[in-house]
């Protein structure tokens, strides 16, 4: 930002830089807390605004914004400053696809084959520890 000569030093130039977008355009509004504590003075409240959005439409409804394509949003409010290869990345972590079911499952089909010779040694082992032998015993007497 220094290189391209844009001050960005507080709030107030940040908004500027953003074409004025001023805090009450957006669909919160952020207001100060209601207690009259003072330690909870730096806290602040995110309220609904009812003015935000075309009227007759929700959330998630075609037209409601402003702009409805990343490319409406860049004609009306000018591309971003910051660099492209940022925007790819966070994009890339924010906006994705919800995953399969089957990638997030934990029955995955790999934990049900067979394990192996060196899986049925391992389990012949744990069956064999003193822990397993002292539960079974304990099993045994009760």
């Amino acid at each position: 930002l220094r290189t391209k000569g844009i001050p960005m030093e507080n709030l107030r130039d940040w908004h500027s830089v953003h074409r004025g977008g001023g805090r009450d355009l957006g669909p919160v509004r952020l207001q100060p807390h209601p207690s009259t504590q003072l330690a909870n003075a730096h806290k602040w409240i995110e309220r609904r605004h009812s003015g935000f959005g075309e009227t007759g439409l929700s959330v998630g409804d075609r037209g409601w914004l402003q702009a409805d394509s990343l490319d409406e949003w860049f004609l009306q409010f000018g591309r971003n400053i910051a660099m492209d290869t940022d925007v790819q990345r966070y994009a890339h972590a924010l906006v994705r696809h919800k995953p399969h079911w089957t990638t997030t499952s934990n029955f995955h089909p790999s934990r049900w084959e067979r394990a192996g010779k060196l899986g049925e040694q391992k389990v012949d082992r744990l069956q064999a520890s003193l822990a397993c032998r002292t539960a079974a015993r304990r099993r045994a007497q009760s």
